[in-house]
């Protein structure tokens, strides 16, 4: 379609569908090249890492979800995973005084029925969350990678940890970089995910 002003392509209505088919070709040809054939599910080889890493002292927990649906997994029940749905609402509760506060009001803030859903059938695309206060714990969670990962997939998870000579010290930038912590996660083409973050995380 044309402007009828300049006669310039404003659409490529009447002529571009077979191009926009190509593209489509091309990208589903380039994904099962690079990621297999079923990226829409988490390869059973990583089963085990998403297990151990649930049941890690420092995790709090996995944002990820089904496909077209969002979840947050806390834990595990067997092959299962535990999860919390964030699509379930309920209404606010009001401000009051520590004692005007009912165990109806206060029972809503808890789930009492936790919902599982099996490992098979979550979204491959995820976030593993790890709270590291202070570098006592990020010397923990280095010490603790290893036994998160299966020896078939090493590599999986990796960190790059430069301490400064004194571990009881400030760190900062300003000291030929020492203290500068560099993290990596990579999940290899089976599962389709890859994600290598470009920043230093700098740890005071």
């Amino acid at each position: 379609m044309k402007n009828s002003e300049n006669l310039e392509f404003t659409s490529d209505y009447g002529w571009g569908c077979m191009l926009r088919a190509g593209q489509c070709l091309l990208a589903h040809s380039l994904q099962k090249h690079y990621f297999g054939k079923r990226i829409d599910r988490v390869n059973p080889i990583y089963y085990s890492l998403l297990h151990n890493c649930l049941a890690h002292p420092l995790c709090v927990g996995i944002a990820g979800g089904k496909p077209s649906s969002a979840l947050y997994f806390v834990g595990t029940d067997g092959e299962d995973l535990i999860y919390l749905d964030p699509h379930y609402t309920r209404p606010v509760i009001q401000r009051k005084e520590l004692s005007d506060y009912t165990e109806t009001d206060i029972n809503s803030y808890r789930c009492m029925t936790p919902k599982k859903i099996s490992i098979s059938r979550i979204d491959p695309c995820m976030f593993i969350g790890f709270y590291i206060k202070n570098i006592s714990d990020l010397e923990t969670f280095c010490k603790s990678i290893n036994s998160l990962v299966d020896s078939k997939i090493t590599g999986t998870i990796s960190v790059n940890f430069n301490p400064s000579n004194s571990m009881s010290g400030n760190f900062n930038s300003n000291t030929n970089n020492e203290g500068i912590v560099t993290s990596s996660i990579e999940m290899n083409e089976n599962l389709g995910v890859m994600s290598e973050p470009d920043d230093d995380c700098e740890w005071q």
